[in-house]
């Protein structure tokens, strides 16, 4: 009987590579563009990728962008599948509501299921340079005098009234 020796660090690395292969998921991805590109990617340790979210994935040389349909069991396969660079938004965009809704429309009337993710993402959000609204707020750090506010209501090109409750709208006096 011939036993093998291995040392502690062949050992964890087995145990690593084997767990890994046990626990690791793809996603299938929906690319943006015009074409209807649907890959599976593997998803790295420690991000948290669900089906709706939005992610910034390798494509041939370049970066693209696309939205995760689902996520599966990685299954075995010969070659190794590309790694998910980052999310965009961390959380999903499309309900897992809204996805099953798309997939029962895309067999209800035979359509690609990527035209139906389209139709529900607006082009804003598919689009490369897509940016966050952002709020600006201005903090007023001094104590505002009568005297100030007076200036200021002067200075201010609108005066808004409250909505008038019996007309619906709100008015504005000059």
């Amino acid at each position: 009987m011939a036993f093998e020796l291995k040392s502690f660090c062949e050992i964890g690395l087995e145990l690593v590579a084997k767990l890994v292969t046990l626990t690791s998921v793809n996603a299938r991805v929906l690319i943006d563009g015009s074409s209807e590109l649907l890959f599976d990617y593997a998803i790295p340790f420690g991000l948290d990728v669900r089906p709706g979210c939005r992610v910034r994935i390798p494509l041939r040389r370049k970066s693209a962008t696309g939205t995760v349909l689902s996520v599966i069991e990685a299954e075995q396969s010969d070659f190794a599948l590309r790694e998910l660079e980052s999310l965009i938004d961390p959380e999903p965009l499309i309900t897992p509501v809204l996805l099953r809704t798309a997939d029962w429309i895309a067999n209800y009337y035979g359509s690609s299921i990527e035209s139906v993710i389209r139709s529900i993402l607006p082009e804003g959000v598919r689009a490369e340079e897509n940016f966050a609204k952002t709020r600006r707020v201005a903090i007023i750090n001094a104590d505002i005098t009568p005297e100030v506010l007076s200036k200021l209501e002067k200075r201010a090109v609108c005066n808004f009234i409250p909505a008038d409750p019996l007309n619906g709208y709100a008015s504005c006096r000059f």
